[in-house]
This record gives C-alpha cells, structure tokens and sequence, in this order.
C-alpha cells in the first residue's frame, strides 16, 4: 500500500484514514525527532504516575440506599465515630504491670493531644474473674483434707488456682483467677465455677467471694477521629502509627493499631510494594518470550517500551481522578496488569505484521533491482530501504488497526460495564479499564511508527519470509479433517474444567491473608487472642424506639434483648446501653462515654454483637442474615420501632447482593454491545454470537478453575502458600474478572478472526479461510499468549490475596482461550457452519481485494 494508493473504504473512513497517513507520514520522516518529543511527554507521564499510590484509599465499600449504609450513616450523625471508621489500639502486655499500665496510659494521653483525634476511649475489656475461697478447719490436717478434696474435685478448664495457702489461725485460702474476654463469657465461667465448688462439699463456713477485676496485660482502647469519611479515617492511620512509634514503648509494650482503616492503609502500601516485585519478575521473563518470537533482542524490547508507556500514562490520569474519587489499591493492580498484558500483545502483533509486510517488500524491491541490474550492469547498487519501510509501515498501520481497535473497543465495553454502576469503588475501577486500553492504543498508534523507522534495520531482515512450522500445518489439517471430534473433546474440557463454579462461595477481605509483618496484622492477632476478632469487625444494630416510649422502658426491653442475642450459636458477645446500668452490680463495669451508645437526638440507640470466630468468613456473613431476622423479630416495626443491622460484614453482604445483580446487567451490556460491534465490523450475524459464545465458555472455565484452586482446596494441597488465607473467591474479583476477561480472552479470537476475514473477503472460501487463519496467527498468537500469561502470573504469588485470585484467573482465562478456545472449538465451529458465518442480510460490498 504506497502512501498515495486509494484507500479500499468508503468516503467518510476514506478522509480519516487520508489525516492519519499523512500524521504516520510525517513520524517516519522525522522519526528521532519524533520520538525526542515523546520522551519528554513520556518523562512527563512517569512523574505523575509516581504520585498515584497516594492517592489510594482501600476504604470500605458501601453501597447506596443498603441497610448497612443507612446504618453508617446513622452512626456518623448521631454516636461516635469511633464506631463509624474504627481504628483500635491493642497493648501486646509483656513485662511488669506498673510499667505497662504507665506505658499504657502514655500512649492514651498522647494520642488524645493531636488535633486529629477528638477522643480515645479505654474499653477495659481486658477482665478476670478471682474467687477467694475461705475455709475454716480446726486443725491442720483438716486444712490439709480440705485442700485434697479441692484438688480432687479440680477446677473448671481455664480456671487456674494462683495462692492456695493456710493461715496461723488454720483457714484455708485459696484464690483462683480465669481471664474473661465478655460479658458471655464472664456469666458462663461463673456458673461453671460456683458449678463446681458445689461439687467439693466444703464446710457450711466457707467464705466464697467472686469479683471481677480488670486485667492490666490486656488493654483495648478505640480511637475516635476527627475523619467525615472512612477514606479520610484511613488517611490518618500513618499519622497514629507515628506518634506511638515517637513514644519509643519497649518492645513487649508496643502498642498495635488495627481495625478495618488501618488493614486497608497497610493492604494499600503492601498491594503497591507487591506490584513492583511482580513488574521485576514479569517484564524480565516478557522479554525473553519475546526474543523467541521475533528473534531480536531490538524488536522484543518495543513491546515493552510502549506498554510501560501506556501504564505510566493509565497512572497519571487515575492520579488527576483520584482527586475527584476513591481510588481502592485494585485501580493500580489494573492498570498495570492489564496494561502490561495488552500492550505488549496489541504491539506484538502490530510489530508482526510490520515484519511481515516489510520482508514481503524488501523483497520484491531487491527482485526489481536485481533484475534491472541484470538487464543494465552499470546501474547495480544495493537497494535503499527508506521508500519500502515507509509503505511497510503504512500498510501494517491499515491492516492491523482494525483488529487492534476492535479488540480494544471489546476490553473498553467490558470495563465501561463497571464505570456506570453506582458504587464509586467499580466506578474507579471502571474508570482505570478504559484508560488504559484508550492509553495503551494511543501509545502504540503514535509510538510504533517512529520506533519501526528508527529500528528497522535491527527488527527485518532482508531474508525471505520462513516457511511455516510444520506443527501449525499438521494441526490445521487436523482441525479442518475433523471437526466434528474436535468440537466434542474442546466443549467437553471446558465444561469440566468450568463444572466447580456451581460451588463458587463470595468471601472478602481475610486479615488472615495479610503478611504476619504489617502492623494492622499483629494487632489482629493480638485482639483475636484477648478479645476476640469480632472486636475488629462488630455488627452494628441501630435502634430507633417509638416517640411514646420512655427511655428506662427501652433500657430493661434492650437488657432482656441482649441476653437473648448471648445465647444464639456464633455470638461471642453482645453489649449496648443497657450495660451502662446494669453492668456494675454483676461486677463488669464498661467505662464508656453515654454518646457511644445514647445518639445526639435521644430515641436512636447502638448496639454491639460481635461473631465468635472471624467475622469475613462465610459463617460469619450467614450469621449477619440470621441477625437481622432475630432483631426484625425482636424490634417489630408494626410495634413503632426501627431497627438495622450494619457494619463492616453487613456492608460485604450487601454488596455480594449487588454484585449478583451488577453481574446479571453488565453481563447482559457487554454481550448486546460486542454483538452489535462485531457484527458491524465483520458484517455476519452468526460470527459474533459464536464468539461471544467461546468467550463465556472461556470465563466460566477461569471461574471454574478458580472455585477448584482457591475455595475446594485443590490449590492448599499443591501450593499451600497461595492459597492461604482464602476463604473463598472475593466477590470483587468475581465482578472485575468478567469485566476483565470479556474483552480480554477474546483478544485472541479477534486475531484469529480478522486474518480469516481477509481470507474470506479474498477467496470467499470458508475452509481456506480457516486453514490460512490458523497457520498464519499459530506463531504470533501463541508467543502473544505466552507473555500475557507469564504477565499474569507474575502477579499470581503477590503477598495480597485478592490480587493472586485476580493474577490466577486472568491467566487461567488466558491459558484456556489461547489453547482449547482457539485451536479447538472455535475453528471447529466455524468449519462446521460453513459459508452462514458471513451471511449478512443487508447487503454486503465485494472488496478490491477479492477473487
């Protein structure tokens, strides 16, 4: 195709096309100093793209108009914030109790004289149960039968005896202490202990006094902040990690920071430190798939170069949206796998087809030079290559466009799924897909031609074009003989690799999954063993009591409603205003301020229950619909009252639901909008409906692969550290992987496609269209799909969880199209159909190229 050709389009694409050549023309005559300006945008992009991990906010994600969001906005109007955003401190207790109480008590009096902190309330949750027991004998061996008979009779399990001595006078005392972490507990160890000093027969003049006393090793305070939002909370985490580390505590007394803010601040910094270490694995093993393709350490390093580019110019326009928008830790994860991936595959097949062209005219040049300089030896010099590189560059441009551009439009339309939905956090998420396509095929479109003109004599060579690998003709003869048992054996891989996902369990974020070394993780691990992980992640129930009701009326119903809440399987305790009252004549007064749990307004009243094992697993969240049902029917609406359940669990819950449902409309969006893309690019009907047809068999198989490795144990067996910490596939990745994968996985089937379109369009001959299709993508596409799966697996064994699931799958998808989809059941289909794939009801006109 030479710069002044006509162009095979109709007159509207013809002026486009005229513009863009003559931009193309105008890079590779000037193609250093083309790319001198680039650098300088490049260099540019680079610096704003360094600023976006500070622009991230894990936050929670809450849903508009759900309970749970009623709930936190209840909260942040009407009670503390320290409930709304909560941030804890945790003291690891080792050393002498003088010292760790001063300790204690420092770092609570500092943390209360920053400005950004409106309060820090000591829980004393920290308690023990001690029983002195005194017992009257009238002689020593009397106390000595006394004590054998208490030894004889034991104590309950957890109880330990911590002075047993007898006196001048001959009583005996013992004093035996059990740590209690709540009030549940507290009420069961007591029966438990006068269980079974009934059960000793001692004397009728034995003293019994049980007293509950706190526990100065265990200390739990919450922070409340002055934050207006859970992004905001999250924010001031580093700043509180600073002034208890400028405390300088002893190591036995260091004071942890957890809580859900404090998990996401560190998940933010460890998801951006485990994305540099998955770059320095994956482009590194990116390159040297690529020598194996192109041969050429030159050509191998283009793709990266522009796909780097594209990332750093994704990043900087996420970081300007940041401004504007909660950014969650997965944006960068997005970007820079799904920029890396395609970049690297839509350059690799541009720079393919630039190769391909090139030889194919350098060739037919040197055949014309040499022929006239066979006719007139007086003219023979060796050919210049500018004239050629330049039509070679330009054709490639015209030829490869449309299949870059409509795969790009295909990935587009998955994630732009996402950016209509009304929870900010797909919205970002969304936002970053988009971007880094557009990004990713504005680079290679600007940047690719200039970079063939400045490296051409290093990535073509002037030998002709090698024949094709045997393997692809064998394989194509293969498909094309029998079809029929290819298309049974590709469907029937599928569906058994796809068969687990009916099993596919939404889970979210674990603490358990994070590095034993962040902070927020120690602080878990120290509150799950003293106080109990439901501490972190309490369900919150806001009441709100009929205008007619007094408030001790409602204080005597709520204490009757949390005993009832204490006996419910998976409770590990419960604790409300009522407590304020009640709670110092059964010895276990809370020193809580009135506004943690009496609102501003006066009729609005929280309450605490907390799950008795992790609250994120899928026990806990079953548990969250089983609380919602016992406190509907314990605050009935028909009797004046108004009662929610929120929190951070209930919050995950809801948006599993709206998952479901967003799952359901993007799924729908996405098939209507790549139907009606393809079926205008490749004029058939039956062409796009197969393809989006092997590209839901290829998502359903990562989906499958997934449930198998992550949720059924298959992955705890043969990689223990991968999976560890899964409690199921997150219900963030599930979304963001078909929004991923939609366009993604049929990146390869548009390849196949479109060189069996320029086939058909030539011959219109369906079974040689196949054959050619095949043998001429079998190379490019397998080498395309291998860096893109050694891309993605690169981030498959990152520190952050839901980054290995989103790594795994992607790659899993990748496998599977690029394998089974491609070489089995999709050519198979389309030979099986015949001459209909192109049938296009109206009107069809016959190419320039054709017979």
């Amino acid at each position: 195709m030479t710069p002044g050709a006509p162009l095979p389009y109709s007159s509207a694409r013809r002026g486009f096309h005229r513009i863009w050549t003559h931009l193309i023309l105008r890079e590779i005559r000037h193609p250093w100093a083309a790319l001198a300006i680039l650098a300088v945008l490049c260099g540019t992009l680079l610096w704003q793209a360094g600023k976006l991990p500070k622009r991230l906010r894990g936050g929670l994600i809450s849903l508009p108009g759900s309970e749970s969001e009623l709930v936190l906005r209840a909260v942040e109007t009407d009670f503390s914030r320290a409930v709304a955003f909560p941030t804890i401190l945790v003291q690891e207790g080792l050393g002498d109790v003088p010292e760790l109480e001063h300790n204690w008590q420092k770092a609570l009096a500092a943390l209360d004289a920053k400005p950004f902190i409106k309060q820090v309330i000591d829980m004393h949750l920290g308690r023990k149960i001690v029983a002195t027991i005194t017992v009257n004998a009238r002689s020593f061996n009397e106390a000595q039968q006394v004590i054998a008979t208490m030894h004889a009779a034991g104590l309950p399990p957890g109880v330990e005896v911590t002075d047993l001595s007898v006196s001048a006078e001959g009583r005996v005392i013992a004093t035996a202490e059990t740590d209690v972490r709540s009030f549940k507990e507290g009420e069961s160890r007591r029966r438990e202990l006068n269980a079974s000093l009934e059960r000793m027969h001692l004397p009728e003049e034995t003293v019994v006094d049980l007293r509950v006393q706190r526990e100065p090793r265990r200390n739990f305070a919450m922070v409340e902040l002055d934050a207006r939002s859970y992004q905001e909370a999250e924010a001031l985490t580093s700043q509180i990690q600073s002034a208890l580390d400028a405390l300088g505590l002893p190591e036995g007394n260091r004071i942890r920071v957890t809580g859900l803010s404090a998990l996401f601040h560190d998940l933010n910094q460890e998801a951006t430190a485990a994305l540099r270490k998955a770059e320095w694995i994956g482009i590194p093993i990116c390159f040297l798939v690529l020598i194996w393709v192109f041969g050429s350490p030159v050509a191998a390093l283009l793709p990266i170069l522009v796909a780097v580019v594209a990332v750093a110019a994704g990043a900087s326009i996420m970081t300007k949206v940041g401004k504007v928008m909660e950014i969650s830790m997965f944006v960068p994860s997005v970007l820079t796998m799904i920029g890396l991936g395609v970049g690297v595959d839509y350059m690799l097949i541009l720079l393919a087809r630039f190769r391909e062209c090139a030889v194919r005219r350098l060739a037919a040049e040197d055949a014309t030079l040499r022929a006239a300089a066979a006719a007139d030896p007086s003219t023979g010099r060796p050919a210049p290559r500018g004239s050629s590189v330049d039509e070679a560059i330009l054709e490639a441009m015209h030829l490869a466009s449309p299949t870059l551009l409509g795969s790009g439009i295909t990935v587009a339309v998955g994630f732009s799924a996402l950016a209509f939905t009304p929870v900010t956090f797909f919205r970002a998420m969304g936002i970053a897909g988009i971007s880094i396509i557009l990004c990713a095929l504005l680079c290679i479109f600007v940047l690719a031609p200039p970079l063939f003109k400045a490296t051409h004599r290093w990535i073509v060579s002037r030998k002709p074009e090698a024949p094709r690998p045997p393997f692809w003709k064998k394989w194509t003869h293969l498909v094309v003989e029998h079809p029929k048992l290819c298309l049974t054996s590709g469907i029937a891989l599928m569906a058994f690799i796809a068969f687990p996902v009916i099993w596919i369990e939404p889970a979210s974020l674990n603490p358990e999954s994070l590095p034993a070394h962040l902070e927020s993780r120690k602080g878990y691990n120290l509150c799950k063993n003293g106080f109990g992980a439901g501490w972190l992640m309490p369900a919150v129930l806001v009441v709100e009591r009929p205008a007619a009701m007094e408030e001790h009326a409602y204080l005597v119903r709520e204490h009757a409603f949390l005993r009832k809440l204490r006996g419910i399987s998976g409770v590990f305790d419960a604790i409300g205003g009522s407590e304020l009252a009640v709670a110092e004549s059964e010895g276990f007064r809370i020193e809580i301020p009135n506004n943690f749990f009496f609102s501003r307004s006066g009729r609005r009243h929280l309450i605490l229950a907390m799950y008795d094992g992790n609250p994120l697993s899928v026990e806990g969240r079953r548990w969250i619909r089983e609380l919602r049902d016992v406190a509907r029917e314990s605050w009935p609406s028909s009797e004046g009252f108004t009662c929610r359940v929120g929190g951070v669990v209930a919050a995950t819950l809801d948006l599993d639901h709206a998952v479901e449902r967003y799952l359901v409309r993007t799924a729908i969006f996405c098939l209507a909008t790549t139907f009606v893309c393809f079926a205008l690019i490749y004029r058939s009907f039956l062409i796009p409906l197969q393809a989006i047809g092997m590209n839901l068999l290829s998502v359903l198989g990562a989906y499958g692969f997934l449930t198998q490795w992550f949720q059924l144990g298959t992955g705890s067996v043969l990689l223990p550290a991968h999976v560890s910490g899964s409690l199921g596939m997150s219900s963030v990745v599930i979304l963001l992987l078909f929004c991923a994968l939609f366009g993604i996985s049929m990146d390869y089937q548009v390849f196949l496609l479109s060189r069996i379109h320029e086939e058909w369009r030539r011959s219109h001959n369906n079974k040689l269209a196949v054959r050619h299709g095949i043998e001429l993508t079998g190379r490019v596409v397998t080498g395309a799909a291998v860096v893109m799966i050694a891309i993605f697996l690169s981030f498959a064994f990152v520190s952050v969880l839901e980054t290995r699931q989103f790594g795994t799958g992607m790659a899993a998808a990748i496998a599977f199209d690029s394998t089974v989809i491609r070489l089995l059941v999709f050519p198979s289909l389309l030979l099986l159909v015949g001459n209909a794939n192109w049938w296009w009801p109206f009107g069809r006109k016959r190419s320039r190229t054709g017979r």
